[in-house]
Order: C-alpha cells, then structure tokens, then sequence
C-alpha cells in the first residue's frame, strides 16, 4: 500500500510540473489616450534577439502568445507600421510651445510620455536640439527626424526617475520577460515623436 501510495504522489508531481512547464504572454498596445490600436504586427524574440513567434493586434489591440515554455527570457517588440506619408501625424507649433515650457522650466510634464515624444533624436533628454528639429518637421523643412523613428513603444509602467525633475532620467519598463506564469498585461504605449500633446 505504501509503495502505491509513493507511485501516486510521484505521478501527481510529475504531472503538475509537465503542466507548469508553458504559459501565456499577452498584453495590449494603446494610444496615450487608452485608445485600442488593432492590426499591429508585434514580434517575440528570446534573449538573442532571435524571431519566435509573431501576432496581430485585434480590434481591442489585445496580443497573445500561447504555451510558451517558463523559466525563458522573451522580448515582446510591437513594430513601427509602414509610413503612411503623414509625417506630421499632429505635430504642430503647440508642441514646440510645450517642449519649450518643460525645457525653461515653467511647467512639469505629469507623466513621462510626454517628455519621451519630445525626445525626437533620441538623446535620452529634452533639449534646444529637439525643438530645432521639430520645427524643422513642421516646416516641411525636413519629413523625419535623423536617427530616429517616427514612433516609440513603450511599456506602460514606465516612470520618472524623479517625477519633479524629469531631466534626472526616466525609469523604463522593460520589455523584456522572464516568463514563470501566465502574464496578461504586458501593455505598450505607442508614442509618436513630436506630438507632446495627443
């Protein structure tokens, strides 16, 4: 009875762990203003950077991967869709006016959203650089902003460091996983450069 006994158990705990063995990653990509935003290719990559999977975002902007293998690092990367020739994308003098009010100090960005768009080359700050090259773009002086894209994901749990002096940096959240149960709200914000103000 006893060796019964010790078979059943270690049936039970092998089966449990074979089902603990893969779990699913999913999230959603959004607007600053929670908007859903569908059709959007998102990419699963391991921690070489290698492709493993990709999907679509459906009409809520939900992503999904199935059954993946726990105690694995993955990295979920939402793709840039083609340019659809609205370079501008509501970009306006108004944003160069907000970039310029958080630069001098008269006025703090309340989330670190805004202060990533007018980061438009990407230097890690907000600078006269920046609302150079933005003016530029609403000029029609230039149609991108060098070294850059025109659009960021970022995950929604990302912070200043500071939230008083955003200069001091900006804590993001990672996009990167390391999978050990199922996990349903790994969100992004898509952020479009130069638009301070969506």
């Amino acid at each position: 009875m006893k060796n019964i006994l010790l078979f059943l158990t270690s049936a039970a705990c092998i089966y449990t762990t074979g089902l603990s063995q893969s779990a699913n990653l999913s999230g959603k990509v959004l607007t600053l203003n929670e908007a859903p935003i569908p059709d959007l290719i998102v990419q699963l990559t391991d921690s070489n950077m290698m492709l493993l999977s990709t999907d679509t975002t459906d009409a809520q902007g939900n992503y999904s991967f199935e059954e993946l293998p726990t105690g694995t690092t993955y990295h979920v990367v939402p793709q840039e869709p083609p340019f659809d020739g609205d370079y501008l994308n509501g970009i306006s003098t108004f944003d160069i006016v907000i970039a310029a009010r958080y630069i001098l100090g008269i006025a703090v960005p309340t989330n670190p959203y805004s202060w990533i768009a007018g980061d438009v080359n990407n230097s890690g700050s907000l600078s006269i650089l920046d609302i150079v090259l933005m003016r530029k773009v609403v000029l029609s002086i230039e149609t991108e902003f060098p070294g850059s894209t025109l659009t960021r994901y970022i995950r929604t749990n990302t912070t200043f460091t500071d939230p008083d002096h955003p200069n001091n940096g900006i804590l993001y959240g990672s996009p990167s996983i390391s999978l050990e149960a199922p996990i349903n709200d790994f969100d992004f914000y898509e952020i479009q450069l130069g638009n301070l103000n969506p």
